[in-house]
């Protein structure tokens, strides 16, 4: 591993994502970016007013894993989500994703 590579897996990288009746689709999302080999993250989803399962999916993959939270505003758009999770965040680096966006194992 190179010495860019190392500093990389030292530093907090705060994953967000906006989702709104995504259930079809949030678990495909949230395994990739949990498994990615860069294992310093945090995973910031918030539910921009769904009437679907996708809070209850996010909630089960957070009661599994505390590098996920989950963040239930009044729906008020993506883009106002997603600057919700980047005022949330605690990490150095933002990645942002789509919640029907699937990533490579490696993508960080």
């Amino acid at each position: 591993m190179n010495t860019s590579q190392n500093t990389l897996n030292q530093r907090l990288v705060s994953v967000i994502i906006p989702a709104c009746n995504a259930d079809n689709f949030i678990t495909k999302t949230l395994e990739p970016v949990l498994s990615q080999t860069s294992q310093n993250i945090e995973l910031l989803v918030v539910d921009d007013g769904s009437t679907d399962t996708t809070a209850e999916i996010v909630q089960s993959f957070a009661q599994e894993d505390s590098r996920v939270s989950l963040f239930h505003p009044s729906n008020a758009g993506v883009a106002v989500a997603r600057n919700l999770a980047i005022e949330k965040s605690k990490g150095e680096y933002i990645a942002p994703i789509n919640a029907e966006d699937i990533w490579s194992p490696q993508n960080l």
